[in-house]
């Protein structure tokens, strides 16, 4: 293992390991305050898929772009709470739905679509987050939490890709998580559709 890839892994550990329960309802301030606003975003099932199905599809994009998708992703992310209240309920589902199978499809896409698909699977990670009361420290732990996840994840990814053994396997994994993204998209928005 290279010590770049020493490094990254490392660090993702280091995150891991540093989580704690989500302190909601609670009025925070501070530096708890900011991991609230990340713990919504790792804890929420919906927002994990949206990261999920960004990680599917923009891991086709080049190296080059990663951290630029990624704080696409993230900025959208901490400022969905702006627009949540204009759009419908299945909204952050139906996005997590279509980014599933775009990432089924395995298709090749140009780099503007790849930043179109950042924004978006930025925009349902942040609507899934359902931060109660958003508050600028809140929505900066939702932006630090969706641009470290999905940039390590992203750079993971070209790290094993490199791996002789691994080169056969990954896109068939990535189809795979594409395919249970959609699945969890659709069954989401069917239910929100449903109880509406």
């Amino acid at each position: 293992m290279s010590p770049k890839s020493l490094k990254r892994y490392s660090t993702l550990i280091l995150c891991l390991l540093f989580c704690s329960p989500v302190w909601a309802h609670s009025g925070l301030v501070g530096m708890r305050a900011v991991w609230d606003g990340a713990l919504h975003v790792l804890a929420t099932p919906l927002s994990l898929a949206a990261l999920v199905g960004a990680c599917t599809v923009l891991t086709g994009a080049h190296e080059r772009h990663v951290l630029a998708l990624s704080l696409c992703a993230a900025v959208t992310a901490a400022l969905a709470f702006l627009i949540s209240s204009y759009l419908p309920a299945c909204t952050a589902p139906a996005i997590i739905a279509i980014l599933g199978l775009v990432g089924v499809g395995a298709w090749r896409l140009s780099a503007g679509q790849y930043f179109v698909v950042a924004i978006l699977a930025g925009l349902a990670g942040g609507l899934a987050a359902d931060v109660d009361a958003p508050s600028s420290l809140t929505i900066a732990g939702v932006f630090l939490a969706e641009i470290s996840v999905l940039f390590g994840l992203l750079i993971a990814y070209q790290d094993l890709a490199s791996v002789q053994k691994l080169a056969a396997v990954l896109p068939i994994a990535k189809r795979v998580l594409g395919s249970w993204i959609a699945a969890m998209g659709l069954l989401m928005s069917a239910l929100v559709l449903y109880a509406n």
